[in-house]
């Protein structure tokens, strides 16, 4: 089996920062347990460069994803910037693309990373027997590039959200413990934020791409629950 990355998403405390790590999550070769894990046969960390391309995913049109500054020969994890403005779903592909070899010959359709230039590392494709600069973008779904194609669910104005929710819903609690209110109106309250809660983690942890117009317009709900609170 040849190298098959994995990776694991992790959101900040803020909801500024999406954390994406590949490196442990690959982890090692082993013919048992992880074939697809880097080293021999394989190839190691260090036989090849690992890049990212992100784009969050909006009903309105895509929007291109900040990805914070990295060394593809030596990184271990990305950094996907989150704001409120690009609430949504975060399409990222990660790639390893091997080392370019100047002694080596090569064939159409190879693609390689090239580190000649010390100061000015680029990808490079074999077209019609001559190179052709590539961007990540242009690799997704290239079959000669080893890639990992995942949706993940970085949305911090949901996350605040959820955090409010639970805010208003433990103030009700107060007063229902202490008799100031009935059932009826602490109720609803938690049911709330049960709601906006699931809907959060069912969609972080078991985000697919068949799921993502199903819970893009979970989302759009969402907000519109938002309002409505807010007007209250």
């Amino acid at each position: 089996m040849p190298l098959g990355l994995k990776s694991a998403e992790t959101i900040n405390a803020l909801g500024t920062e999406m954390y994406v790590e590949f490196l442990n999550a690959t982890g090692v070769y082993d013919v048992d347990d992880n074939p697809g894990g880097f080293g021999t046969p394989n190839p190691d960390r260090n036989q090849v460069a690992i890049v990212m391309f992100a784009e969050h995913k909006k009903v309105a049109g895509d929007v291109a994803a900040s990805i914070q500054g990295y060394n593809a020969l030596s990184v271990e994890s990305f950094t996907i910037d989150i704001t409120k403005s690009v609430n949504g779903v975060c399409n990222y592909v990660i790639f390893s693309i091997l080392i370019f070899d100047p002694g080596t010959v090569y064939e159409n359709g190879d693609v390689r990373y090239d580190t000649t230039n010390a100061s000015a590392h680029f990808i490079k494709e074999m077209v019609d027997d001559e190179w052709v600069e590539r961007t990540p973008e242009e690799l997704i779904d290239n079959e000669e590039v080893v890639q990992l194609n995942k949706f993940a669910f970085p949305i911090s104005s949901a996350i605040e959200f959820e955090r409010s929710l639970n805010a208003i819903k433990m103030k009700v609690l107060r007063r229902f413990v202490n008799c100031e209110c009935e059932k009826e109106e602490y109720e609803p309250k938690r049911n709330d934020f049960e709601y906006v809660a699931g809907l959060l983690q069912s969609a972080t942890n078991a985000f697919c791409t068949q799921a993502y117009n199903e819970a893009q317009i979970d989302i759009e709900k969402i907000f519109e629950f938002e309002e409505s609170l807010v007007n209250e």
